[in-house]
């Protein structure tokens, strides 16, 4: 056996019934050309004359499709009853326009009144449940704010100075004829520098050498740059080091069989 939700409006008396909604049927009707404007005329089976309010708050919701938008205070009547006022949810008129032409309607009787049930198309959600993850469009803020976490490394030009790179990112300079321009770097090769901030500025250059991988840290605080520290990398094997493999600076530790 069905059994109607009762949904209800807060008023500054509290919450208060506002219809029954029973899920059963939904009515189809259909639309007249006497309709106008301030009233509109539907047909549909099965409803009786005069409509009363014990058939009425029973039966299921009725959709029609107007063809002309509504202005304020509209009516509707159905098979030639006594035109009811549309109302929405809580009890106020429509408004102007509410209802748009050639977009279905889907209204609910109770007690001598039609409540307007919005559906997603009605309030310009059409495609709420059917857009693309392709066609979502993404506001200029957040556009920007994902810009900012790219970690897109930017080009530190010859003739920079390294003191004044204290964003955080990620920069980089590839190309040793530039390199050798750019001031207060560890060393003169093609480069990748990452700046991170704590309480004040962390930088950490990375040679790029064919040989192998030297990095140097320093530290940014109280307005005065620190030295360059190398860090060293650890390589292993079981043979005696070679000193082919590896850059100056790092460590190698020999494995005995």
């Amino acid at each position: 056996m069905s059994k109607n939700i009762i949904m209800q409006v807060l008023t500054s008396a509290g919450y208060e019934p506002m219809y029954p909604f029973s899920p059963r049927q939904i009515i189809n009707a259909n639309f007249l050309n006497t309709s106008t404007s301030g009233q509109y005329n539907i047909t549909a089976t099965g409803i009786p004359t005069p409509l009363t309010n014990s058939f009425g708050n029973d039966m299921g919701i009725i959709s029609f499709m107007p063809t002309i938008n509504n202005i304020d205070n509209i009516t509707l009547s159905i098979n030639g009853d006594t035109a009811r006022p549309i109302l929405f949810a809580d009890g106020t008129p429509v408004r102007a326009n509410t209802l748009i032409a050639n977009r279905s309607i889907l209204v609910r009787y109770y007690n001598n009144n039609f409540y307007l049930m919005l559906d997603k198309a009605q309030i310009g959600l059409g495609n709420v449940d059917n857009t693309s993850d392709a066609e979502k469009p993404v506001s200029s803020a957040v556009r920007d704010a994902l810009a900012e976490k790219l970690n897109i490394p930017v080009l530190i030009p010859r003739n920079s100075n390294l003191n004044k790179y204290t964003t955080a990112g990620l920069y980089y300079n590839a190309t040793s004829a530039d390199a050798t321009t750019i001031t207060n770097t560890p060393a003169q090769l093609p480069f990748s520098l990452l700046v991170e901030r704590h309480s004040g500025v962390k930088q950490t250059f990375t040679t790029n050498t064919t040989s192998g991988v030297q990095t140097w840290v320093r530290n940014y605080s109280n307005g005065v740059w620190g030295s360059w520290t190398q860090q060293a990398f650890v390589l292993k094997g079981i043979a005696e080091p070679d000193p082919t493999v590896g850059v100056d600076g790092n460590i190698y530790l020999k494995i005995e069989a």
